[in-house]
């Protein structure tokens, strides 16, 4: 698989061995108060993670008490979904995406886990009225688990196999490693290295996710060393030596048990 071992940077706008990735599918129901940029319209979450139409989101809550926020950087709302794929099946289509780069990552995918992907035609369009669309824009970037009717996932020039796995890993239900309950247990944050306006990627503060099994410093949707440096400095640290954070080749064995964990039943 062509990839680089830690091509992260281009996220930023950006056994049965049970799940240590966090799943959009849990227990914790409720609602979190989370901080999102608005790019384009998007509300944007740690950096790739696509909550929804920045101005749907507003709405849905009472006015903001802190107005000296900056647009680019306001609170929303989160509520928790069940947003699994029935059978673990995803339909997609191509929109100007580099087609061999996507069709490698969903190899793999289709290697290593139960996910099939399932081109989406006129055919069969009435029996996948949801689906992903894969197109080309500025950043990588994805909802978490199954959304309603067309589901964006976009990929720039500069996205790597590895970051196409990654995407659909959010695609597929899965959030970031490093935000994970148990995270300062096995990773120190840096806050003085990481860029001020940046810092809410890393609060920690989704209640609708599960964590399960043990952390995983080499899962694929971990962040990297040095996401949101504006120090040239590292903004994560693993606590125990010789760890590696931020690979972008492939799915860890924990990454796998958590899709397992999801959709095989």
């Amino acid at each position: 698989m062509s990839s680089t071992q830690d091509s992260t940077r281009s996220e930023r706008r950006p056994a049965l061995a049970l799940a240590t990735s966090r799943s959009i599918v849990g227990r914790a129901s409720g609602v979190a108060e989370v901080r999102f940029e608005i790019v384009r319209g998007r509300a944007l979450f740690e950096g790739d993670i696509v909550l929804g139409d920045a101005a749907v989101l507003m709405a849905a809550r009472p006015p903001l008490a802190r107005q000296s926020l900056p647009d680019a950087e306001l609170e929303g709302s989160v509520v928790t979904l069940d947003r699994r794929w029935p059978r673990g099946e995803i339909a997609y289509q191509l929109w100007d995406a580099n087609a061999a780069l996507i069709t490698e990552a969903m190899a793999h995918w289709e290697q290593k886990t139960a996910i099939r992907f399932i081109r989406r035609t006129a055919v069969n369009a009435r029996q996948y009225p949801d689906f992903l669309a894969f197109i080309r824009d500025e950043h990588c970037w994805s909802a978490v688990g199954r959304s309603r009717g067309r589901q964006d996932l976009a990929l720039s020039d500069n996205c790597s196999v590895g970051n196409a796995i990654h995407e659909i890993g959010h695609a597929v239900g899965l959030w970031h490693e490093q935000s994970r309950a148990d995270r300062d247990t096995h990773i120190e944050i840096l806050w003085d290295n990481i860029d001020p306006d940046e810092r809410h990627n890393f609060e920690q503060n989704m209640t609708d996710g599960d964590d399960i099994g043990p952390y995983d410093c080499g899962s694929i949707m971990h962040y990297g060393a040095y996401a949101f440096s504006y120090t040239g400095l590292p903004t994560i640290v693993p606590r125990s030596a010789g760890v590696q954070i931020g690979q972008r080749i492939g799915l860890s064995d924990g990454d796998i048990a958590a899709v397992n964990a999801l959709y095989v039943r």
